[in-house]
């Protein structure tokens, strides 16, 4: 029996061995769930091995994260990384379909009576905000749920629980399938933004060039 035991635990050693590792990258649960997790399995075929999405909250959770390369919010600059931008930062109000018809349908407007404006928690003001978007006029709606990440904040939106801002790009399939409507022409725009970041040499590499010719959006993959 150990003779038959350790004849397993040597073969699944070598199992082990000879497969691929996995290819892992880091970002934050938002557009990890809504936009990163319909690119994994394309990344995979073009990769040749497993892609593992790890998400995180906070950046210095991020960086602590030993991926292979990561996808961060800001304006490019890392010091020891090299970065490319994914998705510049666009940023309009979104709702569930009978939410919508709420606050367009029935002329109620965004933050209106029995329209709840959902908060992303930024305490470091890195993300454009409920407050640029109403730019500190007095209507500003005082009934507001306030989450702590991007990804809560449009789950609770597609579960109708009230508006939330949407960043372009992010949510284009959420949009597209109407399981979110836009709720303004309107656009917040800066020049912060997601960003594929690597580590220094990343991106002139055939694994990394693979990596950003995969996720750039738009680009048409046979």
């Amino acid at each position: 029996s150990r003779a038959f035991d350790s004849i397993r635990h040597t073969a699944e050693e070598i199992r082990q061995s000879v497969q691929p590792s996995s290819f892992t990258i880091a970002t934050y649960p938002g557009i990890g769930t809504y936009w990163l997790s319909y690119q994994l399995p394309i990344l995979s075929q073009q990769l040749g091995q497993k892609t593992k999405l790890v998400t995180l909250k906070r950046d210095a959770d991020l960086w602590r994260e030993p991926a292979n390369c990561w996808i961060a919010f800001g304006r490019g600059q890392w010091e020891g990384r090299d970065a490319r931008l994914l998705i510049r930062e666009q940023v309009c109000p979104v709702a569930a379909p009978h939410v919508a018809d709420q606050v367009l349908g029935q002329g109620i407007g965004i933050g209106g009576p029995g329209v709840r404006i959902i908060e992303q928690e930024d305490p470091e003001k890195r993300w454009l905000g409920w407050d640029d978007w109403f730019g500190g006029c007095a209507e500003a709606p005082e009934d507001r749920v306030v989450v702590n990440d991007h990804g809560l904040a449009l789950h609770m939106a597609l579960a109708g629980q009230g508006v939330a801002l949407a960043w372009l790009g992010v949510v284009d399939d959420l949009l597209a399938g109407r399981s979110l409507i836009r709720l303004s022409d309107r656009l917040l725009t800066s020049e912060a933004g997601y960003w594929l970041v690597g580590r220094e040499g990343f991106f002139d590499s055939e694994q990394g060039q693979l990596v950003l010719d995969c996720l750039t959006p738009g680009l048409v993959l046979p």
